[in-house]
């Protein structure tokens, strides 16, 4: 009977380690350090567009398109003029764009900046489904212990041939004054990567 009651002790014990770690798994999806990679090229540059969102926005969403999902996305800040503190938040959801204005909750972000210094690129990894990526800009003022939205982004899109590059910006201020308070650059890489030149 001692023997029979350790095997269920056990096996309820997996059970439990099992629930947890999947329950929890999409909220630790690894950022790769900073190592002084970069993303692979962005080849055959194809068209340019501009994208205001509404002067509420507090966010910038962008997720693949076309019917091959295969994707992968590099990101990293690139500076910014600001009077106050930044902070950038990134999240990754397996799901369609949320309404403008409208967040993941916290169990899908995937990083977080406390600077508008510029880093080296982070990775979100490779994926082959359909995901929407969630870069939020916040400030604080000098010696307050609250994060405030910023008042709007700005992105600028390129389209290459094998993938696209996302210019955002922040703005810190309700008057709308420069939009470079928090600037930052994303890559998303479409189907395969572009074989490396042989040297």
């Amino acid at each position: 009977m001692g023997r029979r009651w350790r095997w269920g002790w056990w096996a309820g014990l997996m059970a439990i380690a099992l629930i947890f770690t999947v329950g929890t798994a999409q909220a630790q999806i690894p950022v790769q350090p900073e190592g002084g990679e970069a993303p692979p090229a962005l080849v055959n540059r194809l068209r340019d567009f501009d994208v205001e969102t509404a002067p509420t926005a507090t966010g910038f969403a962008l997720w693949p398109a076309g019917p091959n999902l295969r994707h992968e996305v590099w990101y990293r800040i690139v500076g910014g003029d600001a009077l106050f503190e930044q902070r950038l938040r990134v999240y990754k959801e397996q799901a369609p764009p949320r309404p403008i204005d409208e967040l993941p909750p916290p169990t899908f972000q995937v990083d977080e900046i406390y600077s508008n210094r510029g880093t080296g690129w982070r990775y979100l990894g490779f994926e082959g489904d359909f995901f929407t990526y969630y870069f939020e800009g916040d400030h604080r003022r000098l010696g307050s212990a609250d994060w405030g939205d910023a008042f709007a982004a700005r992105a600028r899109k390129v389209v290459y041939e094998n993938g696209d590059r996302y210019e955002i910006f922040f703005e810190d201020q309700q008057s709308l004054d420069d939009y470079n308070d928090l600037m930052v650059e994303v890559v998303m890489l479409r189907r395969h990567r572009f074989p490396s030149p042989v040297l």
